[in-house]
């Protein structure tokens, strides 16, 4: 065995090449920096034990500076006295952060179990690649015991095959403490010891000519959802694994997987990784050179658009059929037939002629019907056609008629009784259509019991609050948002103002302070609080702890981080208090919010005079256990949330705090995230109810005066229990069972359809159309400075004066080949006697969701100050304008000295043939 010391820090070189450091050795300790988060250590015979108290603690390397040999894995042994997630980072050389970055690390969880971990990282070192420092992040508040990290070749001298050898019928972990048994199988393909992901390599295959990849699953023949499937892949000369997710359907034919929209699908890859969802494995995969599988029509929707379906009265229910295969779906073909408990067909009847829609990969059509039954009981639904996959068939519950019929407004609420209030948060972001394109896109099964609706309407707060209110609820904290002065999302405090039942449901300022670095200042602290004291604490129903008004702040370390000291940020809450007594108040109750807060933190907030401490969600045991992000267990967090509480309770108290448990309403971030959003499966009324009861117990025992329930309507986020298609109104049925722990004198379900009011909701056609204006409200965003913006009502006025100015914005529900051009509508001058040589143009740009570019055309532009509808051709030489655009950006003008009013950019249809995405 060979050692040496690098840059003081002890590496030991096996015979076999692997270099690893040893933490029962205090010369590699030596070689290690520790932050201020890590409050002691030693060396033992056990290995390098560590107690972490801050909020951040980092171990970092000095310079090692050692070239991989070959494919390389890491290993690290670890025990921890809490579950949590570490993470490890490498650089390459030294710069911003020493090198570090979070697309060079990766995160993997540790389970206290009394055991050791055993971690085998894949992280994408290649031959030749020099690591130049590593990092070590546990988390904190927690005992750590590491034993050794090593760089593993487990793979040295074995052969690299240039294609995807076939998938053996059993896959076996590899023994990287001795590579050389493992070579002896012949496969490539090998699992990690205690990982899920299952690898083939070493590679040399060059992906030129490879578009993706066919792969054929295995599911259960039951399974009728999509599935989160992760792919790696590992490029040769980077130091990373990529990774792509992809929802699959079940499916016995082999299914496409287009990887070259992702840009780093390129160059040769030494290694591919499939993780298959925990219901999942697969037979075969192969590389695609363009995709060679025939049209697959799947029924990715099939959902309820009403909450509620009632004898006698149509009700509405949704089939989007999607091509995800090759060629060309037609979508007049879908066919859906009604039986009922009796074995009646009951007539179902389309809402609007088939389009005949021809539909390319990844393109959708939406289809909608209308169904009527004449008598209570079960219906089966089920979509026929040719063969598809996906949701063929659903069951929807028929109720008779109201009892409360003949009413002229909604009805007042009736609350249970309860020993202690019950806040919920509540996020006012659904003022306009365009605010529910992406639910109508991704999540049309969340669609609320007041249709898509306008907030800003007080007869839809009054509905919430009846609901709220007769459910449990006694207190909205409302996300508020100011920014030095600046304010918005205000719409739904003023609907509440104007409601008929305002006083019957408290609320409470949630400021949202996640404001950019630099925007705090003890003045502004002054000036916010004066608008709360002249404007809110005034309400009569207004949240109050200890006969204070509340206000539960998002992220006091925003606070701490732009005052500068906590002494700074103890004497800002100081003047709160006095501008709040001085005009009659007793003060004000500041609770703090947030994640991973150390015991020295709590310390620190409870002196800068916060009196508690909660969250916006509670799934820290399940998210570290789950499967993958996406498949985060609801039950598994109803089960788990009651042990969080008393550590996070017991973790404040001795900071002199009180900890409130939260009731997590779930998540399912895909409408505004996308694929990689985590992902809260399962989510049965039931499990809430469980939860429910638990946070009753639970308050009752230690004293509470509050528990909190999660979101009630992020519909972008997946966190809603407000009443909706999906569920009805069985969340806060299973709620206020919970609460009160009786299932009598429950309040009879009334929606606005039941007693004439309504509807609330924007039309499906604002929600569809694809036009985007520059409205002073309008959702764009604008990158690149020296451009000064002038919002008016019919568009943006652009004094550019810097580097051209990128406005973007993210789009929902359009099929690309169902158009042609774009149109720019804009009027263009020079500013003063500013004049330019050569042609002036304008640059339109079009991605996926996945940052694939669909579209990225110039167009010329005239300065001449006349408005004019330019038109761009999105198809002409174009193969990639398919799939389903996702954001759309413009470059108004390529330089700058110039004025522009731009009013709209659309999509519209020149071709020929008609746009079939409309209702």
């Amino acid at each position: 065995m060979l050692t040496g010391l690098l840059a003081g820090c002890l590496l030991v070189l096996s015979a076999d090449g692997q270099t690893h450091w040893d933490f029962t050795d205090p010369a590699a300790v030596s070689g290690w920096l520790t932050n201020a988060d890590v409050s002691s250590q030693e060396v033992t015979r056990e290995g390098w034990r560590l107690v972490t108290t801050g909020r951040d603690p980092q171990l970092t390397s000095q310079p090692i500076d050692v070239e991989i040999d070959d494919f390389a894995l890491l290993y690290l042994n670890i025990r921890a006295s809490r579950d949590g997630e570490c993470q490890v980072f490498w650089s390459h050389e030294d710069g911003p952060m020493m090198g570090f970055s979070e697309d060079r690390s990766q995160r993997f969880a540790v389970n206290r179990n009394g055991a050791d971990t055993e971690a085998f990282l894949l992280p994408g070192w290649t031959r030749g690649s020099v690591i130049h420092r590593l990092r070590f992040d546990p988390f904190g508040d927690a005992e750590f015991v590491i034993r050794e990290i090593r760089i593993v070749y487990p793979f040295k001298d074995l052969p690299r095959h240039t294609s995807i050898p076939p998938v053996p019928e059993t896959v076996l972990p590899i023994d990287v403490k001795n590579p050389s048994s493992s070579a002896g199988s012949g496969s490539p393909w090998f699992l990690l010891p205690n990982e899920r992901t299952i690898w083939c390599g070493p590679l040399d295959v060059d992906l030129s000519a490879c578009s993706g990849l066919l792969i054929q699953t295995d599911y259960a023949d039951t399974e009728q959802v999509a599935r989160p499937w992760h792919f790696y892949w590992v490029v040769s000369g980077e130091s990373r694994a990529h990774e792509a997710i992809c929802w699959l359907w079940p499916r016995r034919e082999p299914q496409w997987i287009r990887l070259d929209r992702f840009p780093a699908w390129t160059g040769k890859i030494e290694a591919l990784g499939v993780k298959p969802p925990q219901s999942g494995s697969f037979k075969a995969l192969y590389l695609a050179e363009q995709d060679v599988s025939a049209p697959w029509p799947v029924i990715t929707r099939f959902c309820k658009m009403d909450p509620v379906w009632r004898t006698g009265r149509p009700s509405v229910i949704l089939t989007r059929l999607a091509n995800l295969g090759g060629g060309i779906v037609d979508s007049a073909a879908v066919t859906v037939f009604a039986v009922d408990e009796t074995g009646q067909t009951l007539s179902v009847r389309p809402r609007q002629e088939a389009s005949g829609a021809r539909l390319k990969w990844e393109e959708y059509q939406d289809l909608f019907w209308e169904i009527t039954a004449e008598h209570p009981g079960q219906i089966q639904l089920t979509a026929t056609g040719a063969e598809y996959g996906g949701i063929t068939r659903i069951f929807c519950d028929v109720m008779p008629p109201a009892a409360e019929s003949n009413l002229d407004y909604v009805p007042a609420p009736v609350p249970p009784s309860l020993p202690f209030d019950v806040c919920a948060y509540y996020f006012p972001g659904w003022e306009s259509a365009e605010k529910w394109q992406c639910i109508l896109e991704h999540a049309p099964e969340r669609r609320p019991a007041l249709g898509f609706y306008d907030e800003s309407n007080p007869e839809c707060v009054d509905w919430q609050i009846k609901w709220s209110v007769e459910h449990g609820i006694t207190c909205y904290l409302v996300d508020w948002y100011w920014v030095q002065g600046r304010q918005f999302l205000t719409h739904w405090f003023e609907a509440y103002r104007k409601a008929r039942y305002r006083d019957m449901l408290k609320v409470a300022i949630m400021w949202a302070n996640h404001n950019p670095p630099g925007t705090h200042s003890r003045e502004d602290w002054r000036q916010v609080t004066r608008e709360w004291v002249a404007n809110y604490f005034n309400l009569p129903a207004y949240f109050r702890i200890d006969g204070k008004p509340a206000i539960f702040l998002w992220d006091p370390r925003g606070l701490l981080r732009d005052l500068g000291s906590p002494e700074e940020m103890a004497a800002a809450l100081a003047d709160s208090q006095q501008i709040a007594q001085e005009a009659g108040y007793a003060g004000i109750s500041f609770v703090a919010m947030g994640y991973g807060y150390t015991s020295s933190e709590l310390s620190t907030l409870q002196q800068a005079g916060f009196i508690g401490w909660t969250t916006y969600h509670e799934w820290e045991h399940a998210a570290v256990k789950a499967w993958s992000r996406q498949e985060v267990s609801y039950r598994e967090i109803a089960e788990s949330a009651p042990k969080t509480w008393e550590e996070r309770l017991s973790h404040a108290r001795k900071a002199g705090l009180t900890y409130y448990p939260v009731l997590d309403t779930g998540w399912d971030a895909r409408p505004w995230h996308g694929n990689t959003s985590m992902v809260i499966t399962g989510r049965a009324p039931a499990d809430f109810g469980q939860l429910a009861e638990s946070a009753r117990d639970f308050a009752l025992r230690e004293k509470l005066p509050f528990v909190v329930v999660g979101p009630v309507n992020e519909w972008g986020e997946g966190s809603y229990i407000e009443p909706n298609a999906e569920y009805g109104m069985s969340l806060l049925k299973a709620l206020r069972r919970g609460l009160t722990g009786t299932e009598t004198d429950m309040p009879e379900e009334i929606y606005p359809s039941d007693i004439g009011r309504g509807p609330y909701e924007f039309s499906l056609a604002d929600l569809r159309r694809p036009v985007w204006s520059f409205t002073p409200d309008a959702a764009w965003n604008i990158t690149g400075n020296g451009t000064s913006v002038a919002k008016e009502p019919t568009g943006w006025r652009l004094t550019i004066s810097g580097a051209p100015p990128v406005l973007s914005r993210k789009v929902y529900g359009i099929n690309a080949s169902f158009y042609s051009h774009g149109t720019v509508r804009m009027s263009v001058s020079p500013v003063g006697n500013e004049k330019s040589e050569g042609v002036i143009t304008g640059h339109l740009r079009i991605e996926s969701m996945e940052k694939e570019v669909l579209a990225d055309k110039t167009f010329s532009v005239q300065a001449d100050g006349i408005e004019r509808e330019y038109s761009v051709d999105l198809k002409d030489d174009n193969p990639k304008w398919t799939g389903r655009p996702a954001t759309v950006s413009i470059v108004p003008v390529d330089r700058s000295g110039y004025e522009v009013f731009i009013s709209s950019i659309s999509l519209v249809n020149k071709s020929g043939t008609s746009a079939k995405n409309e209702l």
